[in-house]
């Protein structure tokens, strides 16, 4: 059992609410899908949100993010979130990412 599921059946109300209000931000959102998932994933790497990270990421992708712009998106929140937060994040989205141009240039530079 999910714990959306707890809260389906102790309160539909309050789940039907909360994606009623995901669906009307949608609505009134002047974003493409792209450019909303990676504010989101901007968000959720300040949150340090382990679930929201792999959700928004595929998200991200699936609207044609590329790898650097997700990585961009994640490393730009240092200043604000902190380096714990931006590792964590990096950490979730490695995982879903192509990451072959980065491997050979860190596999050169420890050459180096």
């Amino acid at each position: 059992m999910q714990s959306v599921d707890i809260i389906k059946c102790f309160s539909p109300d309050i789940l039907d609410g909360y994606f009623g209000l995901i669906k009307n931000l949608e609505r009134r959102c002047p974003f493409d899908g792209k450019t909303k998932e990676l504010i989101l994933l901007g968000i959720l790497t300040g949150k340090q949100s382990e679930h929201g990270i792999t959700v928004h990421v595929e998200r991200a992708l699936a609207h044609g993010a590329t790898t650097e712009e997700i990585i961009t998106v994640i490393v730009s929140a240092l200043p604000a979130c902190g380096m714990g937060a931006v590792i964590k994040a990096l950490d979730q989205a490695k995982e879903l990412l192509d990451l072959s141009e980065y491997k050979k240039t860190i596999e050169r530079t420890k050459v180096a």
